[in-house]
């Protein structure tokens, strides 16, 4: 008689771990999904899991958690800086930028900066993230083009700015890096040290739409096959045109280095009709975008 109330006892037991276990997985699962962050959560690599990330950022100083703000802040310092700085920009700018990196940690520790606190005290504010290459055409007076001619690997980086709702002015919140599996801030005022942003010259720039209007001789690229799958076949360039209408030079903004030297020595063979400023011919900046047929 015992035993068999023994085994019922057992049966009955081992059936509520069964029916207790789905329960107790499920309440881990969404306590987990409902806070990410704290768990490591990885943001996609994607202009929205970048705004993501800085909208959790804003929200967690906007709420007074400086626990969660601290700890997403941390995830965003660069792993192995020094190594990675000398490895994407090359070993001589990243040492200048290495230093230049390492003092900026050690003066805000671990912490959003001013921008951020600013940005979160605004009621509405909107997170504009900008890929390098799309930042260095559209804002022409940021440091995003002298990054991007700096750059000596294909990396995926972003702007990233606070826009206030009623507000042409917009607030600079960093540029940021996608690097082993998390985005990682880097200050824009690191990247002064580069060598490309001493050396940019400070010319008028026109849209690429009024350079086409300007443009008098074009010769087409000579087109490689592209033999790689996933390649893209839109390339970006820099172009400053010179008072007589002459190609001086033009540098790759984005695409992939085979496909963007095809059309580098293409457009150096361009002539436009001088610009003209204030009654005289001025060299002046624009961008070139050339589509390979697929």
């Amino acid at each position: 008689m015992c035993l068999v109330v023994t085994q019922r006892s057992c049966l009955a037991f081992f059936i509520c771990v069964l029916l207790a276990a789905p329960t107790s997985a499920r309440v881990s699962t969404a306590k987990d999904s409902q806070d990410p962050a704290q768990r490591g959560t990885i943001y996609p690599d994607s202009p929205a899991g970048l705004q993501h990330f800085v909208e959790d950022v804003l929200g967690a100083i906007k709420d007074s958690d400086s626990t969660r703000a601290d700890s997403l802040w941390q995830s965003a310092v660069l792993p192995a800086h020094a190594a990675w700085f000398a490895t994407v920009f090359g070993e001589k700018e990243g040492i200048s930028l290495e230093a230049s990196y390492a003092k900026h940690l050690a003066n805000s520790p671990f912490l959003p900066g001013k921008a951020y606190t600013f940005a979160a005290s605004i009621d509405t504010v909107k997170i504009l993230v900008l890929p390098l290459a799309q930042a260095a055409v559209s804002r022409p007076d940021s440091w995003a083009k002298a990054i991007q001619l700096s750059l000596r690997e294909e990396v995926h980086a972003y702007r990233v700015e606070a826009l206030s709702a009623g507000s042409t002015r917009s607030i600079m919140l960093g540029y940021f890096f996608y690097v082993s599996g998390g985005f990682r801030e880097v200050d824009e005022l690191v990247f002064g040290s580069l060598a490309a942003a001493k050396q940019l010259p400070l010319l008028p720039y026109i849209s690429a739409a009024e350079a086409q209007m300007l443009l008098l001789q074009s010769t087409q690229p000579v087109a490689p096959r592209l033999s790689a799958r996933g390649i893209s076949n839109t390339v970006i360039l820099d172009v400053i045109i010179d008072v007589a209408g002459q190609v001086r030079s033009a540098s790759i903004l984005s695409g992939d280095l085979v496909l963007g030297n095809a059309a580098r020595a293409a457009v150096l063979t361009w002539r436009y009709r001088p610009y003209i400023q204030n009654g005289q011919a001025v060299d002046v900046e624009t961008t070139v975008t050339i589509i390979f047929p697929l």
